[in-house]
């Protein structure tokens, strides 16, 4: 319908993206010195890009389960477990785990 495909860039290191007030578009430099205009620019980066290991103390020693946005296992099972309670997780609830069999701890 909208044939969004083509104006979708991927595997494309961004050096610049400045947005031009008087064209109310973005002019994109690429690291290999293409330069894109667009309308609309969807960043997509962050924690899903690169792995982020929280610097929380301990986590070395830690012996259960650790599961990174970055590198989520398709295979993981939660079956019969809590809902997981990470950091960064939103007050609304919003981004919470919903899967069959998980437990959901819903206190405030």
């Amino acid at each position: 319908m909208f044939d969004l495909r083509r104006d979708i860039v991927l595997n494309t290191r961004v050096r610049s993206a400045v947005h031009d007030e008087a064209t109310r578009c973005w002019v994109i430099r690429a690291e290999d010195g293409s330069i894109f205009s667009s309308t609309y620019l969807i960043s997509a980066v962050g924690p899903l890009s690169e792995v982020f290991r929280p610097p929380f103390r301990g986590l070395e020693e830690f012996q259960g389960e650790l599961y990174l946005a970055a590198r989520w296992p398709e295979e993981a099972d939660f079956s019969g477990k809590r809902d997981p309670a990470g950091a960064g997780r939103g007050r609304d609830d919003s981004d919470r785990l919903r899967r069959p069999g998980v437990r959901h701890d819903d206190r405030a």
